[in-house]
């Protein structure tokens, strides 16, 4: 959650027109252990994601379940999408 935090004010401070909308920050007092919320919260992030221009997707690793149906999602409805792969202190920006 830590890095969230960082990512987002990392946003509000190098451009202030820019939004960020975390559902991880809405979202993470959920255990994984309750799935039966799961298709609930999905349809809140689809929601988030219609009013968004852009989609910024911060990858470490393996992107998360979530992560891939948001992206799927926002290429069903023609949203802008960043993937910014996170690997040791390198970033990589994909369109």
């Amino acid at each position: 959650m830590k890095r969230v935090d960082i990512i987002c004010k990392n946003i509000i401070d190098n451009n202030g027109r820019i939004l960020p909308i975390s559902p991880l920050h809405m979202f993470n007092y959920f255990d994984n252990d309750k799935p039966d919320f799961r298709p609930s919260i999905m349809k809140m992030c689809f929601k988030m994601i219609d009013h968004c221009e852009e989609i910024l997707v911060y990858k470490y690793g393996e992107l998360a379940p979530g992560q891939i149906d948001e992206i799927n999602y926002a290429k069903e409805n023609n949203k802008n999408i960043k993937i910014i792969e996170i690997r040791g202190g390198n970033i990589d920006v994909k369109n």
